[in-house]
């Protein structure tokens, strides 16, 4: 039997199933030659590894069979793929940063351009970081479970970004139609995007795995989803309260509400901060802990990479032949 690919001392993680031909490994089931008996994905190019033993080699890549044997985790898939979802998430998290500062930027300057520039270029990076973000596992796996909410993501952050390229133009009446139109749809994306962005990454949570970071992201999904209904219900209120005003614009209906629908809109303002700022922060961790398993993936398929043959000591070099 060959050696194992894994690296010497290497010790697998207490939620790891041990290694055992004898038995199954993440699920997987052995033939008594101890061949794979499962259909089981390699981990860098999707391969099917039904037939090869555990320390074989995927033929159509040469990654190594037995990281593909460890479940769904994170630190068992491509290195590059890891990566890529690490880098998303800071730009994501430096994008969100610029998007705050081009309000600041709109705020205090007078040059309708610079805030506009500023905009783009945080919906930019931060369509960036979601492409590189929702990149799919090339070994396939869970696709079953996020998909959709990952293509959801996709699509909504390219809305969001065009969006923001034409925002700031305005000038003919067809132009200044087309850029609100695009405005309003930027803004119904953006909420899509964030909604179906926090799905997702719950979901991945699960394979680092860390269940405190997949529960954060449900409630953070929670709570913004309670502010935008109570901005939702302020939106609906104010358009029915207009709608039945008088002929002055001012009637009794808007008198008697005004307190209320200000304590809707308010709360609903308030709950989007909070979640906001809490959103900003759970990326901020989710970037470490990704970083982490980046470091973790990038070892061990570099302990697992083949051997090179050993070059010759000088001595035997010089040797005539």
């Amino acid at each position: 039997m060959r050696g194992s690919l894994l690296p010497p001392g290497f010790q697998e993680p207490s939620s790891a199933v041990p290694l055992d031909l004898s038995g199954s490994v993440a699920g997987v089931r052995f033939t008594a030659e101890g061949d794979i008996d499962t259909d089981v994905a390699c981990r860098r190019c999707g391969y099917n590894l039904r037939g090869l033993l555990r320390d074989d080699r995927c033929p159509e890549c040469g990654s190594p069979a037995v990281l593909a044997l460890q479940g769904d985790r994170i630190r068992f898939g491509d290195p590059g793929w890891v990566d890529r979802l690490a880098k998303g998430v800071r730009l994501v998290v430096w994008g969100i940063v610029l998007a705050f500062l081009s309000g600041l930027a709109g705020a205090v300057s007078s040059t309708v351009i610079l805030a506009t520039i500023v905009t783009v270029l945080a919906s930019l990076m931060r369509c960036c970081g979601v492409w590189l973000l929702t990149s799919p596992d090339p070994s396939g796996l869970g696709e079953a479970s996020y998909a959709t909410s990952r293509k959801v993501v996709r699509i909504a952050a390219v809305i969001g970004l065009v969006g923001a390229a034409v925002g700031g133009f305005g000038g003919s009446m067809a132009l200044t139609l087309l850029t609100g139109t695009l405005g309003v749809a930027a803004t119904l994306a953006g909420v899509i995007e964030q909604i179906a962005t926090l799905l997702f990454l719950e979901k991945l949570c699960r394979r680092i795995p860390d269940k405190k970071l997949a529960g954060r992201a449900r409630v953070i999904r929670c709570g913004i989803l309670f502010g935008y209904a109570f901005m939702l219900v302020g939106g609906i209120v104010t358009a029915l309260t207009l709608a039945t005003a008088g002929p002055s614009g001012i009637g009794a209906p808007v008198g008697l509400s005004a307190g209320a629908l200000g304590c809707v809109m308010g709360v609903g303002g308030l709950t989007l901060l909070v979640f906001g700022i809490l959103y900003l922060l759970f990326m901020i961790r989710l970037g470490r802990a990704l970083g982490v398993e980046a470091r973790r993936a990038r070892e061990l398929w570099s302990a697992s990479a083949p051997a090179s043959p050993a070059s010759p000591s000088g001595a035997e070099a010089a040797q005539p032949a």
